[in-house]
């Protein structure tokens, strides 16, 4: 059902003081839903495009140019945004961590076995973290608040959403902001802030601590937290609590309202959101942030639908799936962008030119040392939707989602997430070179990466291949600029054909095969060779750009490190 923010007619606002505080007006309508369920809203239309005979449906809202969402990192905090991260870190001492926790949070180690893999939880050691909250009723719709981030009085609210886990429909309100803060004149009498409305009961109303008793009263179990009950002290730790980013988010800055509210899944005390929350009051950006603090269970919403809650160190998958990283193209040959000069492209590079556990490398079997305590290689696939891309550098299947199956390495799972090609082979065997090599990488939950490499000499086609070879000549048509990808769906695609037995696999420790060439990568090198046809190979090559046909990282020096061999028939190194 949909709520009208500017219609005079409707109950709630007939019950409100009403007085035309701006000429200047935003019609806005903004379909609430609960959590389970999806915004949706009718277009956001100013009184500017009204006059110019313009609506949101004739403005076209696109991605920018070349634009692709970002893969997930690993926590971790960008060279250029420590000190903004440390800023907003500031408000954890000073709140005691309010907004960090939902309400009855409680937390306990269990054994692994007693979390489903398919279910969200922090690993500790040889434990999982088991966290649990008390919540209260649920509205049907979410909140509606206008506020603005450097407001103490608005820090105070958006914690108790945060403790009692509610969606909320932000509509900011930054100084000189056009849109929203007339929109709270219209509706209250007086821009003050925040000020609320509750949809489900047609409440609406001024001041931090009557909405925060009204929704511990009406959405938990009518106790305010401590930090939140302490009156004039709460007000200075929250004043206090901005110093770090002192101004930010209260200025407002142009742009163009979105046709719809944007979705945010955050959470008040956690630094990393708060710099975006900061970005999207300035830009007056209306969002429906689905609140997820520790012990949410929306947390576990989030992991079903992306596969992970946070990916938290460097993006390796970045730098495997494409081509351009960090803004930088590389490529192999000897041009100025092949391999002997990636460590010089860009400085995240460096570690191309300076590590000294460095992909792919030469297995001398001679010198393969066997290791009796290696144990087989346990993989687990099953359907999955997947995608062919063509990075530009190498054909890839990416798979969605977290269940498309796992390989059991060194006491740890690690979930499939796509398969590429390189020719001829990266890896090498005394000295010889393949005409192909195929690597399924998966990740862990901790963020480690683990490979799967299997060697391939002409002969039969390969079945992998041959159900996808029709795709693949379709991709070979795709045209795509220099640093765009070319996409085809898969559909539902069978992994189980992947499991093949392996009697035989070389074990060591490396890095990624392209930059940034990140190390603490397990390889494992399957030790029976199979079979490709030519016609397979030529189709893996046909899509790629020039410089890249060839897409195989020269081999690199040991440095000491050991190859290790699993051998199930009993230590035959050949």
């Amino acid at each position: 059902m949909a709520t009208a923010l500017n219609l005079p007619q409707t109950p709630l606002l007939r019950t409100l003081p009403f007085r035309r505080a701006h000429k200047s007006t935003v019609s806005i309508r903004a379909t609430s839903s609960s959590s389970e369920t999806p915004l949706t809203s009718t277009p956001v239309t100013t009184e500017q495009e009204q006059k110019q005979g313009l609506s949101s449906s004739s403005v076209t809202f696109a991605p920018p140019p070349n634009f692709k969402p970002p893969e997930p990192k690993r926590f971790g905090v960008r060279p250029d945004k420590t000190w903004d991260i440390l800023g907003a870190s500031l408000a954890l001492p000073f709140r005691l961590g309010t907004g960090v926790f939902v309400s009855g949070y409680s937390v306990s180690f269990v054994s692994k076995n007693e979390i489903p893999s398919g279910q969200y939880a922090l690993d500790v050691a040889d434990f999982k973290v088991k966290e649990t909250s008390k919540l209260g009723p649920r509205p049907e719709k979410p909140i509606e608040i206008y506020e603005f981030e450097s407001c103490p009085f608005c820090r105070k609210v958006r914690e108790i959403v945060a403790v009692l886990d509610l969606d909320v429909l932000f509509y900011p309100c930054p100084k000189n902001g056009p849109n929203f803060r007339p929109k709270v004149s219209q509706m209250g009498g007086k821009q003050q802030f925040p000020y609320m409305v509750d949809p489900n009961t047609g409440v609406a109303m001024y001041e931090s601590d009557d909405i925060i008793k009204y929704l511990v009263g009406k959405y938990g179990d009518g106790s305010v937290p401590f930090m939140l009950s302490l009156g004039l002290l709460t007000t200075l730790t929250a004043g206090l609590a901005m110093i770090g980013r002192m101004g930010k988010g209260s200025s407002h800055a142009p742009s163009k309202l979105p046709p719809k509210p944007l979705e945010i899944w955050a959470y008040e005390g956690s630094p990393f959101c708060k710099l975006v929350r900061e970005v999207l009051v300035e830009l007056e950006l209306p969002h429906l942030l689905r609140n997820c603090a520790r012990g949410s269970p929306k947390r576990q919403m989030l992991y079903e639908k992306t596969g992970h809650f946070q990916a938290t160190v460097a993006d390796l998958q970045e730098a495997i799936h494409r081509r351009k990283v960090h803004g930088i193209v590389f490529g192999y040959g000897g041009g100025k962008d092949g391999p002997e000069h990636w460590g010089n492209l860009n400085s995240k590079y460096s570690t191309c030119s300076n590590g000294k556990r460095q992909s792919p490398v030469d297995i001398v079997k001679d010198k393969v040392v066997l290791n009796k305590n290696l144990k087989p290689l346990t993989r687990e696939y099953g359907p999955a939707n997947a995608t062919l891309v063509n990075n530009g550098f190498n054909i890839a299947i990416n798979f969605e989602g977290h269940h498309v199956g796992v390989l059991v390495a060194e006491g740890k799972n690690f979930t499939l997430k796509h398969i590429h090609w390189h020719s001829p082979s990266e890896h090498q065997i005394d000295g010889q070179k393949f005409p192909v090599e195929q690597h399924l990488v998966h990740q862990a939950d901790d963020g480690s990466f683990a490979v799967v490499s299997t060697l391939y000499q002409y002969g039969d086609p390969d079945t992998l291949l041959s159900k996808i070879m029709g795709k693949l000549d379709e991709l070979g048509k795709e045209e795509c600029a220099e640093h765009e990808e070319a996409h085809i769906p898969l559909g539902h695609f069978k992994t189980k054909r992947l499991m093949r037995k392996s009697r035989k696999y070389y074990r060591y420790y490396g890095s990624l095969t392209t930059p940034p060439c990140t190390e603490k990568i397990t390889w494992n090198i399957l030790g029976k060779v199979r079979s490709i046809s030519k016609d397979q190979v030529e189709a893996l090559n046909k899509p790629l750009k020039s410089n890249c046909k060839e897409n195989s990282r020269p081999v690199q020096p040991l440095n000491g490190r050991q190859i290790e061999l699993y051998d199930e028939l009993g230590g035959n190194k050949i």
